[in-house]
């Protein structure tokens, strides 16, 4: 750059910046368009499906720019060698930048690497929603089927805070080690100003390793206010949508401190409890008569092992569990009964105890609205009745 000698200093370093940032722009574009559309293409006929998602466009992009910067290293001394102070600048500030574009490779990598962990099964379809986003210049939205997103926002915590140190003991020229000591002295002050950060990243991690909850699970929690499907687990927050379609947010070490009720395990067995009683009037308890032994001993539930005096409530929770036995609605594999509860001045509670085979809330009001209609359409019969209050008029 011996041409360059004739021009005021000011306007060589302006002339210096422009060539390294044209060639630098010459180098990325290249690499971005030529390179990174090559590598489209291979990813894209290969068979594996993970390919797909370690090199997708957000990773590479900061790939080229690492790739840009590493030349700048090795050719900023030779450019700005008669101008120190302005190399002492500028390599301070391309270290700041490569530790900076480290960071964010890493933090890319930890969200592809944490998608093929949790997603392992359904490679594929990711892939293919993801790179039909990113054509459509798109973000993709993946909720995982795991409460993982709290350890992958605390790696990348991690990470952050790595690249914070790097960074800080590179402007103040100081150790990284001694940057690191001076923070931890400075410990029980940050956890007093941080902690309800700490509480909830401590809590996050809790949920998460044992399986509390994920995306996707119906929990309550009535002193919250929760009674909905679980949106989002982080460090900070958990996100639920109530069945009234608010929603509601509350820090996860709430739920760790007190209690909350979890679905789930009724959804993965596929049956959901009904426990409904009603309380029958125990003036018309009797044993039955000639007429109704001779009838239903033709009916398919009828047992023998009544006896020859059966007691009518006794032949209606035959009838009752027969009829359990006979609804398609009705899970057979999982406990069902009709029992007898402790007698009340308002009546003999009986109990009908099942689950449906489906968890839908609407499936499942309808069933049990079904059997508790035909509880009060076929008691009569066996002469039998509902205790209720009785109504008093006002004279």
């Amino acid at each position: 750059m011996a041409y360059l000698q004739d021009l005021p200093d000011t306007l060589q370093l302006i002339v210096i910046f422009l060539v390294l940032g044209s060639c630098s722009y010459v180098l990325y574009w290249l690499l971005s368009r030529i390179v990174g559309r090559a590598i489209d293409k291979i990813i894209s006929v290969t068979d594996f499906k993970w390919d797909d998602i370690l090199f997708r466009k957000a990773f590479m992009r900061w790939v080229w720019i690492l790739v840009t910067l590493l030349p700048l290293d090795s050719f900023s001394p030779l450019a700005l060698k008669d101008f120190p102070v302005a190399l002492t600048a500028f390599s301070l500030a391309l270290d700041v930048m490569l530790i900076l574009v480290v960071m964010m490779c890493l933090i890319e990598l930890i969200k592809s690497a944490f998608v093929l962990i949790v997603e392992r099964d359904s490679v594929s379809d990711i892939a293919l929603q993801l790179r039909m986003a990113e054509e459509n210049g798109e973000k993709y939205h993946h909720v995982s089927s795991h409460s993982l997103k709290g350890l992958q926002q605390m790696l990348i915590v991690v990470v952050v805070g790595v690249s914070a140190i790097l960074v800080i003991s590179l402007l103040f020229g100081k150790n990284p080690v001694i940057v690191f000591s001076g923070l931890g002295a400075c410990a029980a002050v940050l956890m007093l100003i941080f902690q309800d950060s700490i509480l909830g990243v401590v809590a996050g991690v809790q949920l998460t390793v044992n399986n509390m909850l994920k995306p996707g699970d119906w929990i309550a929690a009535p002193s919250y206010g929760i009674n909905g499907i679980v949106e989002e687990v982080t460090l900070a927050t958990v996100k639920v949508r109530n069945w009234d379609h608010t929603i509601v947010t509350v820090p996860p070490y709430s739920l760790i401190k007190g209690s909350f009720q979890n679905w789930k395990g009724m959804i993965e067995d596929g049956g959901r409890r009904v426990m409904r009683a009603f309380n029958v009037d125990m003036t018309k308890i009797r044993f039955c008569s000639a007429e109704e032994l001779e009838r239903w001993r033709k009916e398919p539930w009828w047992k023998e092992e009544l006896g020859q005096k059966p007691v009518n409530l006794t032949a209606f929770r035959c009838y009752m569990e027969h009829y359990i036995l006979q609804n398609p609605t009705i899970a057979k594999d999982m406990l069902y009964m009709v029992r007898e509860l402790d007698p009340t001045p308002q009546g003999l509670p009986i109990q009908i105890y099942f689950f449906t085979k489906s968890t839908e809330w609407k499936k499942y009001e309808m069933v049990q609205a079904e059997v508790l209609d035909n509880i009060l359409a076929v008691i009569g019969e066996f002469g039998l009745s509902v205790y209720q209050y009785p109504i008093c008029f006002p004279s």
